[in-house]
């Protein structure tokens, strides 16, 4: 009887460990059962974004058809691997964690963690160090303690003239003279009014330019809201000193941001295309690297401001170069003492809006060669000055030097994407997403697209119900 008893006891206890190790055994099946689920979704990556972008993501909405598909999907995907002895209760995605979430840290970590663009940000390291900055603060002060000497110098000799008057003044023969002087005198100022009229971006462009015809909607992209800054442009009118000086510092200080987001940079020059760079012809925007800078809908609409801010830039530098070129510097006094004989006063003034003129037409002479795929160098000598004050009536005419120093078009467009880095994650985005729904899943939007996700599980086994929470992401 007690064998029988112990018999008993060690079968009870046998079948308990047999039922113990068999939950355990669908546990840890199930397990792994949804790995093997979770992670064939995140096998399901877009291609079209790995392939041309190395971005990894999913699309939470499955092309349209809502979050639920994905989770059937895995409920599906769960219940095949598990067989028919388990049931799949309940499969409920908790949280996703979007590509664009927390400003854009998903989209910012895998370009910053792709070592393909490592080439790339050494060429922003060699753009760098072509580009130290121009010291403006120098240029406007000198500028400056000239006009002052230079206007005290004419009241000096108005004084002293006005003491003993010629006869010629008497006679208003020196006026005479002086009148007809200035009436033949021409001022490039109005000469390049005229010139850009039509718009300077007309004026260079190429007639084989990638100028397309598609427009983003503002109410379907990623970075609606956000907004295009204003932009601060040259004032080509050249008739106030002040604004002159306010203008020589219009862009600058890119070096700490250029150094800053130099992935970024790298990882959007190497993607994208620009004016002079069409890497792909499939793309909704031709412009693309303009729009990552200007924001603006169209082509026409990106390279317009580029070509503006890219002017701005050269002229700037043009202009700290003019006024140490002493022969320039003596033909442009020439023409504003005869501008300016009825009011010697201001000569020394409009000297040096005239030489912000001709900085200004040698920069839009700049712009001609860099959309052309010239290299222009950076810092102006006499040698490599191209233009004279007439050069915008034959602009075809004109040639430039070109050297290693120098930057082209595409490396005049990192200098601007480093003003713009608070935003081009944003605009990139707008890119990807438009040339997916272009070449690849009409249905797609960014803003859907996941990197990371967790779902709360419930699986039936032999009466036992098992719940897990569980992550997976890249």
């Amino acid at each position: 009887m007690f064998v029988s008893l112990l018999i008993s006891a060690i079968l009870l206890i046998a079948l308990a460990v047999i039922g113990i190790s068999e939950m355990s055994s669908a546990k840890t099946k199930s397990v792994c059962a949804l790995d093997s689920a979770m992670s064939s979704e995140l096998a399901g990556y877009n291609r079209y974004a790995f392939d041309r972008y190395h971005l990894l993501m999913i699309d939470s909405t499955y092309s349209g058809r809502g979050q639920a598909a994905m989770e059937q999907h895995m409920s599906d995907a769960l219940s095949y691997n598990l067989g028919d002895s388990f049931k799949v209760e309940a499969m409920e995605i908790a949280s996703v964690v979007g590509i664009m979430d927390d400003d854009m840290a998903e989209f910012k970590y895998q370009v910053e963690e792709n070592t393909l663009y490592q080439a790339a940000e050494t060429i922003v390291d060699k753009i760098v160090e072509k580009t130290r900055e121009d010291d403006t603060d120098t240029v406007v002060s000198d500028m400056d303690a000239d006009v002052e000497a230079r206007q005290a110098e004419i009241e000096d000799a108005d004084s002293s003239s006005s003491d003993d008057e010629s006869s010629e003044t008497d006679t208003g023969e020196e006026g005479t003279e002086a009148t007809d002087d200035t009436d033949t005198v021409s001022d490039p100022r109005e000469d390049l009014k005229e010139a850009i009229s039509g718009g300077i971006e007309n004026l260079i462009l190429p007639e084989d330019a990638p100028i397309g015809d598609n427009a983003l909607s503002p109410d379907d992209i990623s970075s609606y809201g956000r907004g295009a800054e204003e932009q601060a442009s040259v004032n080509t009118d050249f008739s106030d000193y002040e604004s002159l000086k306010s203008d020589l510092y219009t862009e600058r200080g890119w070096g700490d941001s250029l150094v800053r987001n130099a992935k970024a940079i790298a990882y959007a020059t190497e993607c994208f295309n620009c004016l002079t760079d069409q890497k792909t012809d499939d793309t909704y925007l031709h412009l693309e690297l303009e729009y990552l800078i200007a924001g603006k809908e169209t082509d026409g609409q990106n390279y317009k401001r580029v070509i503006d801010e890219i002017t701005a830039i050269r002229f700037a530098l043009n202009f700290a170069y003019i006024v140490t070129d002493t022969a320039k510097m003596a033909e442009l006094g020439a023409v504003a003492a005869a501008l300016t004989v009825a009011v010697p006063y201001l000569e020394p003034v409009v000297k040096y809006l005239l030489a912000g003129c001709w900085s200004y037409i040698e920069a839009i002479a700049d712009c001609y060669m860099l959309v052309r795929g010239k290299t222009i160098p950076y810092f102006k000598s006499a040698g490599t000055w191209i233009t004279d004050l007439e050069s915008l009536s034959h602009l075809d005419s004109l040639t430039c030097e070109e050297t290693s120093e120098g930057l082209d078009y595409r490396e005049y467009l990192v200098l601007l994407l480093a003003f713009h880095t608070d935003d081009i994650y944003y605009r990139m985005a707008d890119l990807i997403e438009m040339n997916i729904r272009t070449n690849s899943d009409e249905s797609f939007r960014v803003k859907n697209a996941i990197t990371v996700f967790a779902v709360n599980v419930s699986i039936a086994y032999k009466g036992k119900e098992f719940a897990f929470y569980k992550e997976a992401g890249y």
